[in-house]
């Protein structure tokens, strides 16, 4: 099993613990364990208790602000596409604009500060590409771009996830500067534990004629929107960052859809204001084990503890 995957850290704590523990399926993610008499399966990170009807809520943005909402996270202005005009009339109230599918995830078919008629036509075509359904509009919210997980109800942790960037030179263009990046030996186009390495078409779609400029020398760039590990992004610990308010709101959620795993994702910033973006019921457990700064959190030992309860 690759060592970053999440289901691998589950399969080794459980041998850790001596407890029996088959990988039936490595590319299905299945695994079954013994405990209490009797077998029990895991799959990915679903154990037998995941709530089916909690997954298919978080696997539409549209439902699951609904229910942020009714616990008290703050939710930013949002809408489903209908048309361009409407569309339009949404960016002139509520400025620049994120253009996203209501059901995919690790980033895919987003487009940020959309602003403009052309703007909203790109970003269609770019969401149709990841899903059929029409995508949402949501009002575009600057400030650190923040994962809380929950366990079994409780905070466990948190990071903060930074976009793909580059730094200048004064002699390499954008292009070049993430092709040297991508040859960094911490970085990897598979599941090692590395950095992912950053996509050029991601990048070459969100920077556009920008991609050929050649940065000043220390002038660091975001080649990529979205603050994604899978797209060249980092994490960075941000366990103890996190408000109390927003942890015990972030809980309520997870409570709310009994979810024993969930990653609560937001935008905070640094006078503590913050805004719920979207939730997520296979949060991986590799950033917060493996930050690129702060402290590791074995969250890892938190899920088992109560796969054990």
């Amino acid at each position: 099993m690759n060592m970053t995957n999440t289901p691998t850290y589950i399969f080794e704590e459980l041998q850790r613990r001596k407890v029996p523990v088959e990988l039936i399926n490595e590319k299905a993610m299945l695994m079954r364990y013994f405990h209490n008499d009797d077998w029990h399966f895991v799959k990915g990170c679903f154990d037998e208790k995941a709530s089916i009807m909690a997954t298919k809520i978080c696997n539409d943005k549209t439902l699951a602000e609904y229910i942020a909402r009714e616990v008290g996270l703050h939710v930013p202005a949002s809408m489903r596409f209908t048309n361009e005009a409407d569309a339009m009339e949404f960016i002139r109230e509520y400025g620049p604009t994120v253009v996203k599918p209501v059901d995919t995830a690790h980033g895919h078919g987003i487009s940020m500060n959309v602003r403009s008629r052309t703007g909203i036509k790109r970003a269609l075509m770019h969401a149709k590409k990841y899903s059929k359904k029409k995508p949402m509009l949501q009002q575009y919210v600057s400030g650190h771009d923040v994962r809380l997980l929950i366990i079994d109800g409780k905070y466990a942790a948190a990071v903060r996830r930074v976009p793909a960037m580059v730094t200048g030179d004064g002699t390499h263009t954008v292009a070049e500067l993430i092709e040297i990046e991508n040859n960094q030996p911490y970085r990897s186009s598979g599941l090692s534990g590395k950095l992912k390495i950053i996509s050029l078409r991601s990048a070459k779609a969100y920077l556009e004629r920008h991609i050929r400029k050649i940065p000043k020398e220390g002038e660091q760039v975001a080649v990529v929107g979205v603050s994604n590990t899978s797209m060249g992004g980092h994490a960075e610990d941000f366990t103890v960052q996190v408000p109390k308010d927003i942890r015990r709101k972030a809980e309520a959620f997870a409570k709310r859809l009994h979810m024993p795993l969930c990653g609560v994702d937001i935008i905070l910033n640094d006078n503590g204001d913050y805004s719920f973006i979207e939730a997520n019921s296979s949060p991986g457990f590799g950033p917060h084990h493996h930050p690129r700064f702060g402290k590791s959190r074995n969250v890892t030992k938190k899920y088992v503890d109560y796969l054990l309860k």
